[in-house]
């Protein structure tokens, strides 16, 4: 898992403890779908109300996180959706090679 714990600033300058929140459940999820001791990192970015995770997994892993036919990717993505969508934000969640 990523070492760093990165802390999330809102527009106001102000830390997001439902952003922080959302991170660390994420980091969770990939830590239980990846193999045991594979690394992989997850960015954040927000902008305009929009906060965009990207995961990093080595090629090896990448298809476990996207699973068959994108399953996996889409569960995901919407629980994201979901609790997003109870705290008015938006959410975009995107994988990608380390």
């Amino acid at each position: 898992m990523a070492g760093k714990r990165s802390t999330c600033l809102d527009r106001t300058g102000k830390t997001s403890k439902e952003i922080i929140f959302m991170k660390d459940f994420l980091e969770k999820l990939v830590s239980y779908i990846i193999s045991e001791g594979a690394t992989f990192e997850i960015k954040e970015e927000v902008f305009e109300g929009l906060v965009t995770y990207t995961i990093l997994v080595s090629e090896e892993e990448i298809g476990k996180i996207i699973g068959k036919e994108g399953r996996v990717i889409s569960a995901i993505r919407t629980l994201y959706r979901l609790k997003a969508a109870k705290e008015q934000k938006r959410v975009l969640i995107k994988v990608d090679r380390i």
